[in-house]
């Protein structure tokens, strides 16, 4: 089977977003109906597994979504990050700082797929859905978060180790968000509309490939 996966994780997430049956309120719906698609897409030509575990050097971690297909592995870690809107039932999540930090956490642990835990990598992909703008339009400059921005048309070069600016601590970022991440890759990052902008429920997506 021929296909770009990261258009299709483009298209299946605005097709699950602008979906008329039900609206989208939480991150564990999102990874659900997005899985289901991608098993209706893929058909016999691929397995979908959920929270799909892997160990090794004494660490056992669990992906979002792990696609199975030709005896390589493709994990999918997921972000749904929202703002309160009237007239719909999103949580207000806030702390965008710590939001960015998690989702670059995916990416790192998605680069380790397949370097410690020995699995049969071909690339993943993190992705991140909101509706909170600050995500795709702030840099963060002068900010505790900025090494961790999610800004729109960012450039990442390999070996960059994101950090937290001086003034962090760990009661303002937790206990589990105090250690530096390294990225491996080169990364462009870019935002794609999934609902329309016309509307008060305006969602966008960022879908990182990763290697």
């Amino acid at each position: 089977m021929e296909y770009d996966l990261q258009e299709k994780l483009s298209e299946t997430l605005q097709m699950v977003m602008k979906s008329p049956k039900r609206s989208i309120v939480c991150e564990e719906q999102l990874q659900l109906d997005l899985a289901w698609e991608l098993k209706k897409f893929f058909g016999n030509d691929a397995e979908i597994y959920l929270e799909y575990a892997v160990s090794g050097q004494g660490k056992r971690r669990y992906y979002d979504i792990v696609i199975e297909s030709e005896s390589e592995l493709i994990p999918i870690e997921l972000k749904f990050k929202t703002k309160a809107v009237e007239g719909y039932e999103y949580s207000n999540h806030a702390a965008q700082d710590l939001g960015r930090y998690d989702f670059w956490r995916d990416v790192e642990r998605i680069e380790s797929f397949g370097k410690k835990f020995g699995r049969k990598f071909k690339n993943g992909y993190a992705i991140l859905v909101t509706n909170d703008t600050p995500y795709w339009n702030r840099s963060g400059e002068g900010r505790l978060y900025e090494q961790f921005s999610t800004k729109d048309q960012r450039t990442l070069s390999a070996g960059i180790v994101l950090k937290w600016r001086k003034g962090y601590n760990e009661q303002s970022v937790g206990k589990n968000r105090c250690q530096d991440i390294t990225i491996n890759g080169d990364y462009t990052l870019n935002w794609t509309d999934v609902t329309s902008p016309d509307g008060g429920a305006y969602f966008r997506a960022l879908i990182l490939e990763v290697k």
